[in-house]
């Protein structure tokens, strides 16, 4: 499993959108809407029901999202404890 798709797709799931996880990183829309498309790919389900103007989690992108975040946010905070020699 690629981390950086995983972690594109909790920015995904907690901002509630490509669009608005685009604009509150900086990062290209496109990028995360393609790394959220692999993991699904590499996972062969799907993680979000996609409507014309609204995105919502599957109940497997919700479990994953669940699981997912502490441990994310966990690796997050062990770099910068390291970095800055903690």
């Amino acid at each position: 499993m690629d981390l950086l798709a995983l972690a594109d797709f909790n920015l995904v799931a907690r901002h509630g959108g490509f669009g608005k996880a685009a604009r509150a990183t900086g990062r290209p829309k496109a990028t995360l809407s393609r790394r959220v498309a692999e993991l699904e790919s590499s996972l062969d389900l799907r993680l979000f029901e996609r409507g014309a103007r609204n995105l919502k989690l599957t109940e497997e992108g919700r479990a994953l999202f669940e699981r997912t975040g502490a441990l994310l946010a966990e690796l997050d905070e062990t770099a910068s404890a390291i970095a800055s020699g903690g």
